[in-house]
C-alpha cells in the first residue's frame, strides 16, 4: 500500500466504505479494522474527515458489542497517530 499514489489511496478508502454498512457484522468489523489500519498508516486526516468520520462515529452505536468495543479501543490510536502528528508536523 505504501507505493499507492493519492488517487489509488482514495479509491481504496472508497472501496471499503460500502462494507461499513453491510448487514453482516463480521464484514463491518473487518472493514472498520482495515479503515483504522489504512488511516493510521497514511496519516491522512483529510481522508478521515471527508470519508470516514461519520462512519467511524456511527460505529460507536453499532448493535454488535465487538464493533463498539474495537472502536473505543482505537480512540487512543487515533489520538496518538493523527492529532499528535498534526500538532508536531513541520
Amino acid at each position: 500500500m505504501k507505493a499507492l499514489g493519492i488517487d489509488k489511496t482514495k479509491e481504496v478508502f472508497l472501496a471499503i466504505k460500502p462494507a461499513m454498512n453491510n448487514t453482516r457484522w463480521r464484514v463491518r468489523s473487518e472493514a472498520i479494522k482495515m479503515f483504522v489500519e489504512l488511516s493510521v498508516h497514511f496519516k491522512k486526516l483529510d481522508y478521515f474527515k471527508t470519508y470516514w468520520e461519520a462512519l467511524f462515529l456511527q460505529s460507536f452505536a453499532d448493535p454488535v458489542t465487538v464493533i463498539r468495543t474495537y472502536c473505543m479501543e482505537q480512540l487512543p490510536v487515533y489520538f496518538l497517530n493523527f492529532f499528535m502528528f498534526m500538532m508536531y508536523r513541520d
